[in-house]
């Protein structure tokens, strides 16, 4: 029954193969035509919007890096000026002379500078403040030194553990890098 209406439908293809060929093949032609050119446009779409992604991550990421570069840079500023207070205030430690009241002055400056950019939450900046302070209201000579020398000790355990942070900082946006 099938192989019949096969035939019949090949029987009217041949009698009307005019017809087909100036309508029916433009007609399927049109449609396949326009269906490529939507597949095509969907997967294009898909392409632009996976790039724009692409570039959206990448933009963040490199924003991200920036922000963590401009963090490190601050953070190992902050560690220098750090430690130069420290060592002008370490260095005025056998200073006794009262007439030199810029060189007082400018320790003084040195020890506020340095109270404000320690963390008084933390347990080893509390260690220094109260070293600092020992420091500041000792009178004896010798016990002047051994107190500076203790500070001295802690001012490096502190700046060290401030440069493994710096390292971790700069190990992570090494790692952002990588990933961009």
């Amino acid at each position: 029954m099938s192989f019949d209406f096969l035939l019949d439908w090949n029987q009217w293809l041949v009698t009307h193969k005019e017809l087909v060929t100036i309508v029916a093949i433009p007609l399927l032609t049109g449609g396949v035509t326009v269906a490529v050119n939507r597949s095509v446009e969907a997967r294009s779409a898909k392409s632009r919007e996976a790039a724009e992604n692409r570039a959206a991550n990448e933009r963040r990421l490199q924003l991200e890096l920036s922000r963590r570069m401009k963090l490190a840079d601050f953070r190992q500023q902050w560690i220098d000026e750090l430690r130069k207070d420290f060592a002008t205030i370490l260095a005025a430690v056998p200073v006794q002379n009262k007439s030199q009241q810029a060189a007082i002055f400018d320790i003084k400056a040195c020890v506020q500078r340095v109270l404000l950019r320690m963390n008084p939450q933390e347990e080893l900046s509390q260690d220094i403040f109260n070293t600092l302070i020992k420091l500041i209201n000792e009178r004896d000579a010798e016990q002047k030194e051994d107190i500076a020398f203790g500070l001295t000790n802690l001012v490096n355990r502190y700046l060290k553990m401030e440069w493994e942070r710096l390292k971790v900082e700069l190990s992570e946006y090494e790692k952002l890098e990588e990933l961009s």
